[in-house]
């Protein structure tokens, strides 16, 4: 059966559809899924939380020298084109 996340919710309140995902039956959020993995963690450039993290190349292109860094989750929610990640 699928999952719908639309009226989801992880645990720690994150709600965004883009930012979750389904583990053995439990819906979580990208940067719960990564804290439980054990990914390092940094300050969100965007959202300002400590969490997980993926580099965000500023200009778009995955070769931009220039990167910022964005939790799982902000960085979910850009590609999946909601509110522009922007100081």
């Amino acid at each position: 059966m699928k999952v719908s996340f639309l009226f989801a919710e992880c645990a720690c309140g994150e709600a965004q559809p883009s930012a979750l995902v389904e583990v053995d039956g439990e819906i979580i959020c990208g940067n719960c899924e990564a804290r439980r993995r054990g990914r390092p963690e940094a300050t969100c450039d965007f959202c300002g939380e400590l969490a997980p993290f993926e580099n965000h190349h500023v200009d778009g292109k995955a070769n931009s020298d220039e990167t910022m860094i964005a939790c799982i989750n902000c960085h979910r929610k850009h590609h999946a084109g909601l509110p522009r990640l922007s100081k």
